[in-house]
């Protein structure tokens, strides 16, 4: 129907460039739409009420001044959907940066991820399945379009979705003194 509406309208090869430039300018808005949902998510009052409550609100707000001192600002964290994912857990955060945004899964303290390998296998259709072995025992699969990327510290581990420049500047503040 466009086709038909700009042959009438508009010569042929002008409204393949107009439809062209409408594609790029909306692509290109793209960045911008990410962050204005990132922001409006730090925004949230109910998200923020709820964060306050969190069982893991201050080893994230310790994290948070891990990573300010390492170059991050943090722009606000909020909880996570992932608070419940394996039984032994003391909570998740969801994180939003200047660099990204990301989860971190908080273990109680005389808890260790250290055993915890994560296997990724990469699907036929381009999506990656993610299983877990090793204590804490963590049965849940998790299924993505997108890699993920997983950072083990003692306590936490630190999920970043498709942004691998993002998840090493997170290994690289985690291994900062």
């Amino acid at each position: 129907m466009l086709e038909t509406r700009c042959r009438v309208l508009i010569p042929k090869q002008t409204c393949k460039r107009n439809l062209a430039a409408i594609v790029v300018a909306v692509s290109g808005l793209w960045p911008t739409l990410m962050t204005a949902q990132q922001s409006d998510e730090c925004r949230d009052k109910r998200g923020q009420a709820a964060w306050i409550n969190s069982p893991v609100y201050n080893d994230a707000n310790e994290l948070a001044q891990q990573l300010t001192e390492s170059g991050f600002l943090v722009e606000c964290i909020r909880r996570s959907k992932q608070e419940h994912f394996f039984p032994v857990q003391k909570g998740a955060a969801w994180f939003s940066t200047n660099r990204g945004t990301f989860e971190v899964w908080f273990l109680q303290e005389d808890g260790s991820f250290a055993s915890l390998e994560v296997i990724e296998q990469s699907q036929r259709n381009g999506r990656y399945t993610y299983t877990f072995r090793g204590t804490p025992q963590i049965s849940s699969v998790i299924d993505s379009a997108v890699r993920l990327y997983f950072i083990k510290g003692e306590r936490i581990v630190i999920e970043v979705s498709g942004d691998g420049q993002l998840a090493r500047s997170l290994e690289a503040a985690l291994q900062s003194p």
